[in-house]
């Protein structure tokens, strides 16, 4: 029989169970706090104040090179316990195609990191004497955003548990190899199979990524954090899947790879243009060494661009 498949309702299918399957059920429906804080250094709380902005830093360009690898290692292994298992020819050449795919696209997967935290001790001894805290629910509703044409956005606990992630990682194979039986009929070949499978592999390891960068080591489960993961527009069976790449890439600054993320502008009730605000509600010095001499720098700080609004202590 002759090989067909409908390249749109496979990549639809891909998404529908990865994103509203695996997605929504593991990370989408975890309880969410009321409140996000990010903890920083001064230094980095005055850039933010100046820039109006967090950094998103690509994934490739986190400072623990092994954060990244402990997940792509976990969907690796099991992509090669699958290959073995019998699988119809098309599904086992999606598969094996995954792993490039996940490498190739670290370094357009960029990540800001949160906890629900707001008086952790832990965070402001390991990550700054400061903490920045905005609602959850606005950050959701209005959004940091990027000012790259088309990007997409992904609010997510970190998981932990490694039983946990192994579920996870089996459930999304599953989910692609449903995708995939639903949509493919008949025995491949020919050249262009190989191509089909790189297409559909693209679409499947671009949301195996999200899935996979909310995973970290056990050790690191103290940290309890919350990550918002930016990623180009997804490119779903797109014949020019580098377009949405290349909108996305004239916000991407170097060295480290970042994307600056902020509040959008917006326009007041008599229609003038705003410039957007802090994308935060509250700062906090960790009183135990509370400085008297960056307190004051921060409040200056605010007071020359207009921000007083903030509640600073």
């Amino acid at each position: 029989m002759s090989f067909s498949m409908n390249p749109l309702a496979l990549a639809s299918s891909i998404w529908d169970e990865v994103v509203s399957g695996v997605w929504q059920r593991e990370f989408g429906s975890h309880p969410t706090p009321p409140e996000l804080h990010h903890y920083a250094k001064l230094p980095a709380v005055l850039g933010i104040i100046e820039n109006q902005c967090f950094w998103s830093k690509s994934l490739a360009d986190q400072e623990d090179s092994t954060e990244l690898s402990h997940g792509i290692g976990w969907m690796q292994d099991e992509l090669e316990r699958r290959l073995p298992l019998g699988l119809p020819f098309f599904a086992k050449a999606v598969l094996e195609e995954i792993p490039a795919f996940l490498k190739s696209r670290k370094s357009w997967t960029f990540i800001t990191c949160f906890c629900d935290e707001d008086a952790s001790d832990y965070h402001w001894k390991r990550f700054g004497n400061f903490r920045l805290t905005l609602p959850f629910s606005s950050s959701i509703e209005y959004g940091l955003q990027s000012s790259a044409w088309g990007s997409e956005r992904w609010y997510q606990p970190v998981i932990y548990d490694h039983t946990e992630q192994g579920r996870i990682v089996s459930e999304s194979v599953d989910a692609i190899l449903r995708a995939i039986q639903r949509f493919t009929v008949g025995d491949p070949g020919g050249p262009w199979i190989q191509s089909m499978a790189k297409e559909c592999a693209r679409d499947a390891g671009q949301l195996l990524l999200v899935l996979l960068a909310g995973f970290k080591n056990k050790i690191y489960e103290a940290e309890k954090e919350w990550r918002l993961v930016t990623t180009p527009k997804f490119a779903i069976a797109s014949s020019a899947p580098k377009m949405s790449d290349e909108g996305f890439a004239r916000a991407i600054l170097q060295n480290p790879r970042r994307i600056e993320l902020k509040l959008p502008s917006r326009n007041d009730q008599y229609g003038r243009w705003m410039r957007p605000g802090l994308p935060f509600t509250k700062v906090k010095q960790y009183p135990k060494v509370f400085s008297s001499t960056a307190h004051e720098e921060i409040r200056n700080l605010m007071s020359k661009h207009d921000f007083v609004d903030v509640e600073c202590s």
